[in-house]
């Protein structure tokens, strides 16, 4: 069986292995660091969307490092269009710099995954953080307009992955949030926060799960808000862009 799995894994990836596999939670940031201002977000694949707003919604989400417990203040929280939901945070009280907080849910109902860190195939570990200073997002440099920079359409043995790449600019910081509201010709709507990699922000879905579910040939504009680290909308930071779902595949998501 082990030999099966590690088969799998080459094939197709731990993190797209690990999101088809069932019910799961994981946490942003990805990394081990979290800046004493930094919001976080909590994604869920595949579970009751309803479920999983009340929990968090109640005050259930805490940061801990030995005895300290620090509540988690929930301030949004999104449907995807494709299996996924989201809830963000921010935390009651300042954080210690240096000290090492795990990310606890309270009172878990057995319905929903604890949020677990993947650090291979085999071993999934509970979200901590070493708080390091402030990172000072609260201004950047916005491209005057946003752009298509690419768009992809991938055949998967389980169903497409496709995504329009959006160009905000080179400045912004690399992993910061970025609010996205996707409308489509007919008006239907949905609001998603998604992380800029290298200026770029990707909008649509991998194989098994994803934030909108682009249709082919329909024709689409997005709304794009980049956040400051708190969560907070930062001003004049809005930028708009059209673009029709890829309908030509490609060899590359």
């Amino acid at each position: 069986m082990r030999a099966v799995l590690l088969t799998l894994l080459l094939i197709v990836g731990s993190g797209a292995l690990a999101k088809c596999a069932g019910p799961q939670m994981w946490a942003y940031p990805s990394g081990k660091t979290l800046a004493q201002d930094q919001a976080l977000l909590i994604e869920a694949y595949q579970v009751d969307h309803a479920l999983f707003m009340t929990h968090l919604r109640n005050g259930m989400a805490y940061l801990t490092a030995g005895e300290t417990r620090v509540p988690l203040r929930f301030i949004t929280g999104q449907a995807g269009q494709f299996s996924l939901c989201q809830a963000m945070f921010i935390p009651t009280a300042a954080l210690e710099i240096g000290r090492t907080y795990t990310l606890y849910l309270e009172d878990l109902p057995a319905a929903l995954p604890r949020p677990l860190r993947w650090e291979d195939l085999f071993e999934a570990v509970p979200y901590s953080w070493t708080i390091a200073a402030p990172s000072g997002h609260t201004s950047m440099t916005v491209a005057r307009e946003a752009i298509v920079a690419r768009s992809t359409l991938v055949e998967y043995g389980c169903g497409p992955a496709t995504y329009i790449y959006v160009e905000l600019g080179t400045a912004i910081p690399q992993g910061a949030l970025c609010e996205v509201r996707l409308t489509r010709e007919d008006g239907n709507r949905t609001n998603y926060i998604l992380q800029v990699k290298d200026g770029l922000v990707a909008i649509g879905h991998g194989m098994c799960s994803g934030a909108f579910g682009l249709i082919p040939g329909e024709l689409y504009t997005a709304d794009l808000t980049l956040l400051r680290s708190d969560g907070q909308v930062l001003p004049k930071s809005k930028r708009s862009v059209s673009f029709v779902g890829p309908t030509e595949e490609t060899t590359e998501e």
